[in-house]
Formats: structure tokens, C-alpha cells, sequence
């Protein structure tokens, strides 16, 4: 995951910069403007040149996110509209379909995380404002930037046909890389060399012997042992929660098809208690199988629900929330699962509102009846309150069936990143000889 973000933090500013300085019929106006404005200045001609790459890298960003925004508002619209007509194939695919538009979003954009600011204090801004070294590193920072880096070898091809110098460095550079660095002169300098560097290697190897037999390196050692630890037990909680999907998955999603079933018989039970007196007859013979009351409906009722809540505290918790991060990193699937829906399989009634089970649908039906009959009861609310209640099943149930998407997704990238496949423990029994 990490590479796949430096890869779009380099591959997006290159195209750009192609389009902006190098190629095309924009690239030959902002070229000839950018010459006259800076008068053939090298450092100005850099100035400018990173400026338009960063604003078109803005605008980018905001478009793509912007776009990809509206259209999956427009993809959830749909789904949710699905599951109210008992649609739930054409749901999933959708579901499927605004995943994949995820990825592409991704690929896309550079990668920026906004950070929620203004919430820290004057003693913490105070503690870690002026710092000499952190001004530095960040300048460093900035200075080695990608934008950068690529405006002054943009600035370089545009001033080599309109500045002698440039050119001459140009061909400089050229004429010792191709000419004055060989490859047998290079082997015969190090050959030359071997006894001298021979020699010097007992003095060499006194501060690596220092180091590694210090107290500062016995220190840092227990403190990797105990990180190695850590990442061996988150290792082993995201087994425990693998299995715990196998287990369970099936059961959910028949859990789910009956939920899609009985969605608007559970409408009509609402509008039934909401407004008893002004309920028609027909509205009333919909409730589903005759059934009046809430315990009477077979939703699934999760026993080891509590074992779910346990393994997600143990990863989510301050001792292993740093590794239980890096470990969702390595893939994209589990760190969708992670960020999305890991933290609300904290607790047993979050886990039975997330999938719908039986004490939570009891404790969200009677909720939503007391909170509507708290309301003004005027007659013409009944078919607005009706289509209220509609639309609130069918976001949760669509919710829902986009947490059982993400938590399949998660359970094959980890039995592939957990476990080893057969060409893999072929290769291992081979290079340790074991029949």
C-alpha cells in the first residue's frame, strides 16, 4: 500500500509536468510564457514552473475528488433504492461497482489525508513551534520534493535552447558520463584500491563492534524483541478474527436476505404503533406472516458476538492500535475493513446494529416509534413518515451489506497474506529438503 502511494505521488506530477512544460499544444504557451516572465532566470523560471505544477496538482486532486464524490452518492442513491424494491442482487453489484470506483479514485489521486487542525492547545503549539531542526528537515523536505525536483529539470530542458550555458552544462555532463566514466576504468580504480581498503578494515569494523555490543544497543534490542511480540499477537488476533468471519459470514448474509424480506412489514409495524388509529385495513394485512409483534420475527440472534467485541478491543487497543494499523496497511482490502468498519465491532450492541441482528432491530424499531410519536400526529404525516421510515431501512440494510462486502474482501486478502499457498510451502519443503 505504501509503495502503490509513492508511485502516485511520482506518477501524477510527472504526467503533468509532461503536459504543462514538455508536450503538447499547452506546454508551448506556458513554455513561451514562463521564458518571458522570468527573463531566462534560472531560479525565477524553477519559481514558476512549480508554482503552475502544484496549482494543476490542486485542481486535480479537487476534481477528481469532487466527481468521484458525486458519482458515488449516486451509486448509494441507487443501491439503497434497490434494497427497497428487495433488489439485493442488483445492490451487491452495485456495491461492487463503487469499490471498484474507490480504487480508481486511489490510483488517481496523490494520496493526500487531511488532518483535522485547531484543536491543540497554546502549551502543546508552544512545546513544538520554532524548532530549529524541524524548520530545517521540513525545508529539506520541500526542496527534495517531487513538484520541485521536476520543475528544475523542466526549467533545464526550457532554458537549453534559449541559453548557451545551460546547453554547454548540458553536453558537459553528457561527454563525462558516456566518455570519462567506463566501466573497466571504474573496476581497475577499485582494484587498485583493494589493498588499501583491506587494511583499513580492522579499523573499520572497531565502531560497528562498539555499537553493537553497547548498552544503547542492548536497550534497542528489548525494545524489538518486544515489538517483534507485538506484531506476532496482532498476527494472531486477525487469525482469530478470520476464523471468526468463516464461521459466522453465511449466517449474516442469510440474516441479511430476511431483513430485505421483512423490511416493509417492519414499516407497517412502525406506522401501526405511530399512528394506531389512522392505519387502514390494507396497510395493516401487509404486516409480514401475520406477525404483530417483534419477538415473534426470526431475526438471527449472534451468540459469540461477545468474541468478535474481544478480538477487535485487543487490536484496537493503545497498546497494539500502532501495529494493528501497519498490519491493515499491506493491503488495501484489510485496510478498508479497518478504517471503515473495525472500530464499530468494538462492542456487542454496535456489532448487533451493524448486522441487524434480533435485540438491536427490537431496540432501533422502538426507538424510531418513540421519537416519531413524540411528533405532532397530523394525518398527512403517515405517508411521509412511511417514506422516512422506508428510506432509514433501506440505508441501514444497504450499510450493512457494504460492511459484509468489505468483511469478505478482507477474509481472502487475509487467508492469502496469513497463510502460505501450496507453491510457496512446495518451494519452502524444497530449499530445507523435507520430504
Amino acid at each position: 500500500m505504501w509503495l502503490k502511494i509513492a508511485a502516485r505521488r511520482i506518477i501524477m506530477p510527472s504526467v503533468l509536468s509532461v503536459i504543462l512544460f514538455i508536450w503538447g499544444p499547452l506546454s508551448v504557451a506556458v513554455r513561451q510564457f514562463n521564458l518571458r516572465a522570468s527573463v531566462d532566470c534560472f531560479i525565477g523560471l524553477v519559481f514558476l514552473c512549480c508554482i503552475q505544477l502544484v496549482v494543476a496538482l490542486i485542481l486535480w486532486e479537487v476534481s477528481v475528488y469532487y466527481c468521484f464524490m458525486r458519482l458515488g452518492a449516486r451509486i448509494d442513491e441507487l443501491g439503497r433504492s434497490a434494497v427497497r424494491e428487495c433488489n439485493v442482487t442488483i445492490a451487491l453489484y452495485l456495491i461492487r461497482f463503487n469499490h471498484f470506483l474507490v480504487r480508481v479514485q486511489r490510483i488517481l489521486r496523490q494520496g493526500w489525508v487531511s488532518v483535522g487542525g485547531g484543536s491543540d492547545g497554546p502549551v502543546w503549539k508552544g512545546l513544538h513551534s520554532w524548532l530549529l531542526r524541524r524548520w530545517f528537515f521540513g525545508l529539506v523536505k520541500l526542496l527534495l520534493s517531487v513538484p520541485v525536483c521536476l520543475s528544475v529539470v523542466c526549467a533545464c530542458i526550457m532554458l537549453r535552447s534559449t541559453d548557451s550555458r545551460i546547453g554547454q552544462l548540458y553536453e558537459g555532463v553528457l561527454y563525462f558520463v558516456r566518455g570519462s566514466l567506463s566501466f573497466g576504468e571504474v573496476v581497475q580504480g577499485v582494484l587498485s584500491r583493494l589493498p588499501a581498503i583491506v587494511a583499513l578494515m580492522p579499523l573499520l569494523s572497531l565502531p560497528v563492534f562498539l555499537y553493537f555490543y553497547s548498552q544503547k544497543r542492548n536497550v534497542r534490542r528489548a525494545i524489538a524483541r518486544k515489538k517483534a511480540a507485538h506484531v506476532d499477537e496482532v498476527a494472531l488476533l486477525f487469525e482469530r478474527l478470520l476464523h471468526w468471519f468463516d464461521r459466522n459470514l453465511y449466517r449474516l448474509c442469510l440474516n441479511f436476505d430476511y431483513v430485505v424480506t421483512v423490511q416493509r412489514s417492519l414499516v407497517d409495524f412502525q406506522i401501526k404503533h405511530i399512528f394506531p388509529e389512522r392505519l387502514s385495513d390494507l396497510q395493516a394485512h401487509r404486516l409480514f406472516m401475520g406477525v404483530d409483534e417483534l419477538d415473534g420475527y426470526m431475526f438471527l440472534e449472534l451468540d459469540d458476538a461477545q468474541e468478535l467485541s474481544g478480538i477487535v478491543d485487543e487490536l484496537l487497543d493503545d497498546r497494539l492500535k500502532r501495529y494493528t494499523r501497519f498490519f491493515s496497511a499491506a493491503c488495501d482490502d484489510i485496510w478498508n475493513l479497518y478504517s471503515n468498519d473495525l472500530h464499530r465491532l468494538k462492542s456487542v450492541e454496535s456489532i448487533e446494529e451493524v448486522f441487524l441482528c434480533k435485540d438491536a432491530v427490537k431496540s432501533l424499531v422502538r426507538d424510531r416509534i418513540s421519537r416519531e410519536q413524540m411528533r405532532e400526529p397530523v394525518m398527512d404525516r403517515v405517508s411521509e413518515v412511511r417514506d422516512s421510515l422506508e428510506d432509514w431501512w433501506s440505508w441501514e440494510v444497504y450499510s450493512g451489506l457494504e460492511t459484509l462486502y468489505r468483511i469478505k474482501k478482507a477474509s481472502r486478502a487475509l487467508r492469502r497474506y496469513l497463510y502460505s499457498s501450496r507453491t510457496e510451502t512446495l518451494i519452502l519443503k524444497v530449499l530445507s529438503r523435507e520430504k
